[in-house]
C-alpha cells in the first residue's frame, strides 16, 4: 500500500520489476517503484531467497523411507498452494512404481482437477496432496481405494488429498462410476461435512450436546447436526 500527503491513496500506481521463481533455488531481488501526481518517486527494494528447506509438520521430519508410508503405497508428499506444487518428499518406492513416481506432469494435473472441481474456498482449506498407487500390490493398505482425505491440523481447518495415480488414469476423468472427476467431489463432500466450520474437534463426547464424531462435535446448524436426528439416531 502507498499513501501520499496531496494524492491519498497511490497503491494502483506501484509498478513491480523483478520474478520468483519458487520451484528454483537462488537469490531473487524485487524491486517496487511508486510516483505521485507531481513526480515525486520512492522505491523499496525486497530480497527473497529460495532454498532447499527441511519440512516439518507437527514437529515431524519427512523421512523418504517412511515403511508406514511405503505399505500404505504413498510414493510422493507434496504440500500445496492453489495449483502451485512444492516437492516435500519421494518416497522409497519398488522399481516399478518410479515411472508414477516421476510423472510429475500427471501430479500437476491431478492437482489442476481438484482445484478446477473444487469451490475456491475448500481449495484453500487442502494443503498437502499425495500421490499414491491404489491397484499395484493387494498388500498396500491402501490397496483399491481411488482417493482420501486427512486433516492436516488439529482444528481441521486444513487437508491433505491424496489420489491414486493408476486408478485416476485407468478410465477418462469424466466416466461416471469411478472417473476422477466424480472421485474428487466424493471426497470434497468429507471435506465439506468434516472441516472447521462443521466440526468442533476440541469438544469430547461428554461435552457434546449435538452429535459427536471421532472427527469432534458437530456444531449447530452444520450438515451433521441436521443429518444426525433422521439417520444416525
Amino acid at each position: 500500500m502507498a499513501s501520499d500527503e496531496v494524492d491519498g491513496d497511490i497503491s494502483s500506481t506501484i509498478t513491480t520489476s523483478g520474478s520468483v521463481d519458487a520451484c528454483t533455488t537462488r537469490t531473487y531481488t524485487l524491486t517496487y517503484s511508486v510516483s505521485d501526481a507531481a513526480g515525486n518517486s520512492a522505491e523499496l527494494t525486497r530480497t527473497i531467497i529460495v532454498a532447499v528447506a527441511t519440512i516439518f509438520t507437527d514437529n515431524t521430519q519427512y523421512d523418504s523411507n517412511d515403511s508406514d508410508r511405503i505399505e500404505e503405497g504413498q510414493i510422493t508428499l507434496y504440500s500445496v498452494s492453489g495449483k502451485t506444487l512444492t516437492k516435500l518428499v519421494d518416497y522409497a518406492v519398488e522399481d516399478g512404481l518410479l515411472e508414477y513416481q516421476q510423472d510429475t506432469a500427471k501430479h500437476e494435473e491431478i492437482c489442476e482437477q481438484v482445484v478446477k472441481i473444487s469451490p475456491a474456498s475448500y481449495v484453500e482449506k487442502m494443503n498437502q496432496l499425495v500421490i499414491y498407487v491404489g491397484d499395484y500390490n493387494d498388500s498396500y493398505s491402501l490397496y483399491g481405494s481411488l482417493a482420501y482425505v486427512l486433516p492436516t491440523s488439529d482444528d481441521l481447518s486444513t487437508w491433505q488429498y491424496a489420489i491414486a495415480i493408476d486408478l485416476a488414469y485407468q478410465v477418462t476423468f469424466g466416466e461416471t462410476t469411478s472417473g476422477l472427476n466424480g472421485t474428487i467431489v466424493h471426497e470434497l463432500g468429507h471435506i465439506l461435512t468434516l472441516d472447521s466450520t462443521q466440526i468442533d474437534s476440541f469438544t469430547s463426547s461428554e461435552e457434546c450436546s449435538t452429535y459427536h464424531l471421532e472427527e469432534g462435535c458437530s456444531r449447530k446448524g452444520t450438515y451433521i447436526y441436521s443429518f444426525s436426528p433422521r439417520f444416525l439416531g
